[in-house]
């Protein structure tokens, strides 16, 4: 269950639980930077008021990563009777991974994370804002972390913190439960994993032995972390546009403010218009057109119709998008009015290379996860001897058509084809997906 709202920035209070037995990876001024990430990703963000309207510029970013990242893949387990058993929770993944990977875009890391139930192995999806890492080796690989969730009943709120790591050598998981009240600020007291159903069949602690990476894996975008530039974390793909974000908002409440200022109405004295009765009302529907003034003149009846500022503020607000647009990393026009601007083609080219850079850097990042998902999945199966050991290949197909879209793809190759330098067969395998 997700963490509650008030209740979702716990690291600190899971950092001083952790206290005991090693610091946290995490850093407060990361965590604050989280937050206002999800803020911004849930259209709330902190600059956002009755005057300030919002683009939702954040989560459409986020989204356009994760369509890109996910545009078309193809990935599957083959090798023996493990991988084809290992294949059904990881298919089920796949399927549902674009949604996942705008979560990780938008709050920076997301951790894929396989269990075990009654009904067989099955792959859960966790936030940025519901795990903090603990550790990580030399290669930047997240090797323990705190997991948290949350199940409400009336007025009591109960966390449970997962604990995953290596200590002397073994791998080891902790659980422990806590209780606090609705006007609780922190984890609460602490109290038996018996004591809450869904959790009595938990162990307080286990040690595996054998396991050499952890059960779970992190996937982070490719950005640098401008928070913390020396630590591991990952940030969200629109980290560096921030403040160019709420220039945009700010931008586009103008245009808005534009258009109702400058709105037609018309300005009476009260003698001019026809009373309606008791009270003088007019008509609901010509309320906002009629404005009725008290006035020396009985006879006072003007139009006001202003003309619209509206194309100097649009340009304003298209040249934001595109800045917004280079900072992370996307080509021009996927926010912007690109036809505002003239281009060259070598521009244009340019700016989809830079797109195309960003998400096959995005893409390495997700295979390496999902590599990473596929170990730990093929460990647990080992554990629990849910089905045979075996060789198991991981194939991936990340779409290319982020710069060539598939009909320049079609034409290039079949020029190669009538030059002599491709064979027929090879480009009727590569339209029908056979390569």
């Amino acid at each position: 269950m997700p963490l509650k709202k008030e209740c979702i920035y716990i690291f600190e209070r899971i950092k001083k639980y952790l206290k005991g037995g090693g610091e946290a990876a995490f850093e407060s001024e990361q965590g604050s930077a989280l937050g206002l990430w999800c803020e911004m990703y849930e259209n709330r963000a902190p600059w956002l008021d009755s005057r300030t309207k919002s683009l939702n510029l954040a989560a459409a970013v986020a989204s356009e990563y994760a369509r890109l990242v996910t545009l078309e893949l193809k990935t599957e387990l083959t090798g023996s009777a493990r991988a084809e058993y290992l294949n059904a929770p990881y298919g089920d993944l796949v399927r549902r991974l674009r949604k996942s990977v705008e979560y990780g875009c938008a709050k920076g890391g997301l951790i894929f994370k396989p269990f075990v139930s009654r009904n067989g192995m099955h792959v859960e999806c966790i936030q940025a804002d519901a795990f903090v890492p603990t550790e990580f080796d030399s290669s930047g690989r997240l090797m323990g972390a705190v997991f948290a969730e949350q199940i409400r009943r009336g007025k009591l709120t109960y966390t449970r913190l997962e604990q995953h790591g290596f200590e002397e050598g073994r791998y080891v998981i902790r659980n422990k439960a806590f209780v606090c009240g609705r006007a609780g600020t922190g984890l609460g007291s602490e109290l038996p994993l018996t004591d809450v159903p869904e959790w009595s069949l938990l162990l307080a602690e286990l040690w595996l032995d054998g396991v050499e990476r952890p059960l779970f894996a992190y996937f982070t975008p490719s950005s640098g972390n401008q928070e913390e530039n020396r630590s591991p974390l990952g940030v969200s793909v629109f980290s560096k546009a921030v403040d160019l974000i709420k220039d945009a908002d700010v931008q586009y409440s103008r245009l808005l403010w534009e258009f109702e200022g400058s709105e037609l109405a018309v300005d009476a004295a009260s003698d001019v218009l026809k009373p309606m009765g008791e009270g003088s009302r007019l008509p609901k529907r010509s309320e906002r057109l009629f404005r009725r003034l008290e006035t020396a003149d009985p006879d006072f009846y003007r139009v006001f119709s202003p003309a619209i500022r509206d194309q100097s503020i649009i340009n304003g607000l298209n040249t934001i998008l595109r800045r917004i647009e280079f900072n992370c990393g996307l080509a021009y026009g996927t926010l912007s009015d690109v036809r505002t601007v003239q281009r060259t083609a070598q521009e244009i080219l340019d700016s989809r290379q830079r797109s195309y850079a960003s998400i096959c850097d995005c893409q390495r990042a997700l295979r390496f996860a999902l590599e990473d998902l596929i170990c730990a999945m093929d460990t647990l199966a080992t554990l629990y001897r849910l089905a045979p050991e075996g060789r198991v290949e991981a194939g991936f197909d990340f779409d290319d058509s982020i710069v060539t879209d598939r009909g320049t793809q079609f034409e290039e190759r079949l020029k190669l084809v009538q030059n002599g330098i491709l064979a027929p067969e090879e480009l009727k395998a590569w339209y029908l997906g056979k390569e």
